[in-house]
């Protein structure tokens, strides 16, 4: 678990930064545009995704997730 814990945070970010990547290369955007196609990835698959899994350990493991966090379960 502790694996698990510490590559999470950068798994989703990671996700959406190769996404975004390869799809700015597909679509050829210019500077300002390119920019906005990364930011919109990363927003959607880094943040989007990766809260709704959060959420979801939350729901299903909540004893683990308040050890970790500090609070007693």
């Amino acid at each position: 678990m502790a694996f698990m814990g510490l590559t999470l945070p950068v798994l989703f970010p990671l996700i959406g930064a190769i996404i975004a990547l390869v799809h700015i290369r597909w679509k050829h955007h210019a500077s300002a545009k390119g920019f906005k196609s990364f930011l919109m990835r990363q927003l959607t698959i880094g943040l989007g995704i990766g809260d709704k899994y959060v959420g979801f350990r939350q729901c299903v493991f909540p004893d683990q997730v308040a050890a970790r966090i500090g609070r007693p379960p």
